[in-house]
């Protein structure tokens, strides 16, 4: 496993050797990384701004009730056509303990909005990584995985190890980025942060990486003794100024600019959401904008598809191929295509 220490200082080297791949044509295949990404030795995880969803699985209810019909009124596409067609690459999954099967499931809420396009936890990772499998060459997806289970029977309190468990039964673990793996010798995720940073695309593509999307009890029960992570497949969505902070979700961007900043500037991952069901086509862009200009890499949608939303409603990362440069963290040698370019 690489040192996350020697990354920043092998970086002039590494781009020399890219650089020299791309120009002399390499002897590899034209389709090789260092061939198609000459920057991946300098552009890193944090440099990126991507598309994601939120409620990544949901389906439109089949009778939805009157008063929460706006907020639930959203269908997303497969996984795969999210990831392949719709240029996806953070997704979001309600998670939900199913005491007879001794196995998560995945689905918003018990009864009245419980469709979804995959059931099973393990099938919807799976689907995922199929997708990842065919096209190892994307740049690393965020999956957030988020403990519902407030008005269930079954509470997760002691089922959360089943979670990462399920991650290793179908994610190979060096294509994970773990918090093991980012935090290296440093004390804490954040020393190895601001040291060492991300891992460089070149180290990561073809990876993903999880955050637990509980900021109370549950998130505490998880970390319970070992705030560091060690051993542990997710993140955990600490407030942002915690020694381990790495991943935070800040939702409501527009007026939140400065704080989004702050955290680039100590180098953490930023999910937001551009919209919601309930607000999506009133011509609000305002939480849209202020989260694309102030560079949080993950954007969420509950409208990933051309024109599937309310009015022709979609969203999509401005001039993405998916995704693109992060205006306010990467370096002015990015382009988009440097990022991910799977159709060239």
């Amino acid at each position: 496993m690489t040192d996350p220490r020697r990354w920043k200082g092998a970086s002039v080297t590494m781009l020399a050797v890219a650089v020299g791949v791309a120009v002399l044509g390499g002897c590899g295949d034209g389709g090789s990384p260092g061939h198609r990404y000459p920057l991946d030795a300098v552009l890193r995880v944090n440099h990126v701004q991507a598309k994601g969803t939120h409620n990544s699985y949901h389906q439109r209810p089949a009778e939805p009730l009157p008063t929460l019909i706006h907020e639930w009124n959203y269908t997303m596409p497969s996984l795969t056509d999210q990831l392949e067609r719709d240029g996806v690459r953070q997704v979001e999954l309600d998670v939900h303990f199913q005491l007879k099967e001794g196995r998560l499931a995945v689905y918003h809420i018990p009864l009245v909005d419980p469709r979804t396009v995959c059931f099973w936890f393990t099938d919807c990772l799976a689907e995922m990584k199929a997708w990842s499998d065919a096209h190892p060459d994307h740049h690393p997806m965020l999956i957030l995985v988020e403990p519902k289970d407030d008005i269930d029977v079954v509470k997760l309190d002691d089922h959360l190890d089943e979670i990462d468990a399920e991650i290793r039964e179908v994610w190979p673990l060096e294509r994970v980025l773990t918090p093991d793996r980012i935090r290296g010798t440093a004390s804490t995720l954040g020393e190895a942060l601001s040291t060492s940073g991300w891992p460089t695309l070149g180290e990561s593509r073809g990876t993903v990486l999880f955050a637990l999307n509980d900021p109370g009890r549950l998130r505490d029960l998880y970390v319970e003794g070992n705030r560091s992570l060690v051993g542990k497949m997710m993140f955990a969505r600490y407030e942002p100024d915690d020694p381990n902070a790495s991943v935070l979700v800040i939702d409501g961007a527009a007026g939140r600019e400065s704080e989004i900043g702050a955290a680039l500037a100590n180098h953490k991952l930023i999910r937001s959401t551009a919209d919601g069901a309930a607000s999506a086509g009133d011509g609000d862009t305002a939480d849209r904008d202020a989260a694309l200009t102030a560079g949080s890499q993950y954007i969420s949608t509950d409208f990933p598809e051309a024109g599937s939303g309310p009015n022709g409603y979609s969203f999509a990362i401005p001039e993405g191929t998916p995704s693109r440069c992060n205006p306010a963290s990467a370096p002015p040698e990015c382009t988009s295509a440097a990022i991910e370019d799977l159709g060239g």
